[in-house]
């Protein structure tokens, strides 16, 4: 049988007639032929119809035809299998066509159906017109190549990262009261003078190609930054070159920044610089401060950044590795458009300057002029919205929107340590009730990581109370403690310590201890050192 069969003729038989002569003969008693002319039916239908009835019941009781007698599964077991590819599609783990067909065959072995061809049972498989008229039976599915995606990337957004984020941003939009027009979002994106080529009309079946001025083009990195109301900032570029040229930033949007660096990539200088441009365009201060949403590349968490935001009022929230596609409104609908933007103006450049090349000089010009188009409030507001960041929403996410992550899916990490404090911190200090909720009051063993509270005093004697964390090494007479002192990783998250190179020991009082941390340490060669607490240690008075 062909995979789409076509009926040569149309059946006219009313099966409303056919029981209604059934019947008739049944009550009457009348002849085959009688019943059959009278109803308007064939005689042979007639026939077969109680045939069937007394092979299937008492002879008087009128039977319809079964439909699909060699269906293999029922409509119920077919909706499971629909529901487990596109599921198992969702995690990033789709089946090719042959694992569909080998699926399908062991799930009908597990439900025990009694129609499975015999052809299935020959190649343990279902056969390629099973496959294709199951394709047609349900047009929402459809064979494709899949793009490809990064393991980091899947597994990374999952549940708990994003509840950590919106935590965190929360916590910052109650503490500070932000209104949208002083959350603010930066995203850096590499452009080169040689983009990939548009999509062009031609003859089918012949390969096309298309005039590119060079093989390999010059980089540099184009910044942008947005906020929630719908504005955007002059952006930023890092040119890769040593010395100034006034025509890099000629045509370019008034206000815009340029930042030489040989490489044209960002480091934390040129970060640095950058929230320089940030400040200058917001008025950020430490009376009216604004929430910087970013990712957090190692460049953007260096020291001088740290100490450039506070002086300046800058509040910073990162989001989590390798999640920007799906929680960076800029990823989520502004740079798209940009590049799609850029690369047309490019090619339109190429077709009417066939002879020359695009340098660094012409970059931030189309650039501007790309950005110009793509930066609407509209796209810009698609973006903070789509992202649950404003208006916010923290459930913006569905549960399928995780399902990637189910694979390496582990219990969340607690978010209570060992016990309740059971006492405050030393009074004076700038701890907030929050720290009754973080330590332990447990008598710490040798290998434990405490927080320690020590005070710290100015050149002026004025004394401070500092938290630090701390290994315990041994205990000492009189229940003193020997310490060895971590030093914390970001003083944005709080959560990442580290040994020092050279080991800062010390001893302190049981008093000076508030409690036990839970934590984890780094299982990898690289991350051997790094010691991770749960919950991060945000409501202390952390030493930076």
């Amino acid at each position: 049988m062909p995979r789409n069969y076509v009926r040569k003729s149309e059946k006219q038989l009313d099966r409303t007639n056919l029981e209604a002569a059934f019947k008739h003969r049944v009550q009457t008693n009348c002849s085959m032929k009688e019943a059959a002319v009278k109803f308007g039916v064939k005689k042979t239908t007639l026939v077969d119809a109680f045939n069937r009835s007394k092979k299937f019941s008492d002879g008087s009781t009128y039977v319809p035809v079964p439909g699909h007698t060699n269906r293999v599964f029922t409509p119920k077991q077919e909706t499971h299998i629909v529901d487990y590819t596109i599921h198992v599609a969702k995690m990033f783990y789709g089946l090719p066509m042959n694992e569909v067909r080998r699926m399908v065959y062991q799930y009908a072995r597990a439900c025990n159906s009694q129609t499975i061809p015999e052809a299935w049972e020959k190649d343990q498989m279902a056969t390629r017109d099973w496959y294709y008229a199951f394709m047609n039976r349900h047009p929402n599915l459809v064979l494709k190549a899949p793009e490809g995606m990064s393991i980091a990337r899947i597994v990374a957004f999952n549940k708990v990262n994003v509840e950590t984020f919106f935590k965190a941003y929360t916590l910052a939009l109650n503490k500070y009261e932000f209104t949208p027009d002083r959350i603010y979002n930066l995203d850096e994106s590499s452009l080169s003078t040689v983009m990939k080529a548009c999509k062009v009309v031609c003859v089918r079946g012949k390969p096309v190609a298309t005039q590119v001025t060079r093989e390999r083009g010059d980089s540099m990195t184009f910044v942008g930054i947005i906020n929630a109301v719908g504005q955007s900032i002059p952006p930023v570029f890092i040119i890769p070159r040593s010395r100034w040229n006034p025509s890099f930033m000629r045509n370019t949007i008034f206000g815009s920044k340029g930042i030489l660096h040989p490489s044209g990539w960002m480091n934390g200088e040129c970060f640095v610089q950058t929230l320089q441009h940030l400040h200058e365009k917001s008025g950020s201060s430490v009376e009216n401060k604004i929430l910087l949403i970013m990712d957090n590349a190692e460049c953007h968490m260096n020291v001088h950044v740290v100490e450039f935001a506070i002086k300046h009022g800058i509040v910073i929230v990162t989001l989590p590795p390798h999640t920007t596609d799906k929680l960076q409104p800029l990823d989520v609908s502004v740079f798209g458009p940009f590049k799609t933007f850029l690369r047309s103006q490019l090619n339109n450049f190429a077709l009417m300057h066939p002879n020359e090349h695009i340098t660094v000089h012409q970059l931030p010009e189309f650039a501007s002029e790309a950005w110009t188009k793509a930066s609407t409030p509209s796209n810009i507001l698609n973006g903070f919205r789509a992202t649950g960041i404003w208006p916010l929403n923290e459930l913006i996410f569905p549960e399928e929107a995780f399902v990637g992550a189910q694979v390496t899916e582990r219990p969340a990490p607690p978010q209570e340590l060992v016990v309740e404090v059971t006492r405050t911190p030393s009074d004076g200090s700038n701890s907030s009730d929050g720290e009754e909720q973080t330590a332990s009051s447990h008598g710490s063993q040798v290998e434990d990581f405490v927080l320690v509270q020590l005070t710290l005093e100015d050149g002026r004697g004025v004394g401070t109370l500092v938290c630090y964390v701390a290994q315990v090494l041994s205990m000492k007479e009189g229940g003193r403690l020997n310490l060895s002192f971590l030093r914390m990783k970001s003083a944005v998250t709080r959560d990442t310590f580290t040994f020092p190179n050279v080991q800062d020991e010390a001893e302190v009082d049981p008093g000076q201890c508030l409690g036990v941390l839970k934590v984890a340490k780094g299982i990898t060669k690289r991350q051997a050192d790094l010691v991770k607490v749960f919950p991060p240690l945000l409501p202390f008075n952390m030493h930076i």
